[in-house]
């Protein structure tokens, strides 16, 4: 596995590296520690205050050097790049260009001008990856960040082969012992209608029914998937507004993650689910994974 590190010398850049190193992971996998140099930022230096550029420059491979060495103390192979660019789109194409099967990327940085701006660079990550992202919150361990303990995942499935591909994400993953596995389904309450008769009467109740039995279908389905892996699993159907559901389920059980297929199984998918996946990896309390299979997304 081959995973890209996005940080931005912020805070929640030491939430990225504690939440990385405290977990397990598959032998052999490889991470890049990168930083982009906003290359607008840098133009504007230049213009006036050349030797500001160095610094920062020297600055900035310093940080991603000690993060990098953070991993490599837990055993884990890692290395540090420097990069320069725009930061909402140098990320996804560093990833795209080694070939990476993950990047994780925070959520916010420090300062309402800086949580904007990283906000918008995670959003722009998740739009234009070619693989699974990870958008990372604060560890919820604070007292001691980087200790491996059992972890609660919260696993979203509609019973599409993009949620198959969640799971598959999930097993082909090691996770500390005693973790425990929570599979979601959320049967949307609001019917899409292109005809006022079609969200009335006993065309509604048909069409509620039938998402209630596909929910439940894609649990059962979910839990077989499960069933090899060394976690203990647990299920439940809910409705309501598929985004802000996961979040308020993730919220009241403590998940410390949450796993989403970047589509689903609707006719209009691409609009409606990527837009799930979005809206739960920017608005979650914790870390979110958006699971992509670029097999999937190529067809």
């Amino acid at each position: 596995m081959k995973i890209v590190i996005a940080l931005d010398s912020s805070p929640v850049s030491e939430n990225i590296i504690a939440e990385i190193a405290r977990r397990p992971w598959p032998a052999g996998a490889v991470f890049h520690v990168i930083q982009v140099v906003d290359s607008m930022v840098v133009a504007q230096l230049l213009s006036y205050y050349p030797p500001r550029v160095k610094e920062k420059n020297q600055q900035a491979r310093a940080f991603v050097q000690a993060a990098a060495g953070r991993l490599q103390a837990r055993g884990l192979e890692a290395a540090a790049h420097l990069i320069e660019g725009d930061p909402r789109t140098s990320i996804a194409d560093y990833a795209r260009q080694w070939g990476a099967d993950f990047i994780v990327v925070g959520s916010h940085g420090h300062g309402l001008v800086t949580r904007l701006l990283l906000g918008s660079v995670a959003r722009s990550v998740l739009d234009h990856a070619h693989c699974s992202v990870e958008v990372v919150r604060a560890a919820s361990r604070e007292s001691d960040a980087e200790k491996s303990g059992p972890m609660k995942l919260l696993l979203a499935t509609d019973g599409s082969e993009f949620s198959a591909a969640a799971i598959r994400s999930v097993l082909a993953r090691p996770w500390p012992e005693g973790s425990e596995i929570k599979v979601v389904s959320v049967v949307d309450l609001i019917v899409p209608a292109t005809d006022p008769w079609y969200a009335a009467g006993e065309v509604m109740e048909r069409v509620h029914q039938e998402s209630i039995k596909l929910s439940e279908e894609a649990v059962i389905q979910a839990r077989q998937m499960l069933a090899g892996a060394r976690l203990t699993v647990t299920a439940q159907v809910v409705s309501g507004s598929p985004k802000w559901q996961l979040i308020d389920e993730a919220k009241a059980w403590g998940a410390d993650l949450v796993i989403v297929g970047s589509h689903g199984r609707r006719g209009i998918t691409r609009l409606v689910l990527g837009s799930v996946s979005s809206t739960v990896a920017l608005h979650a309390h914790c870390s979110v994974d958006v699971i992509r299979d670029r097999a999937l997304l190529s067809k």
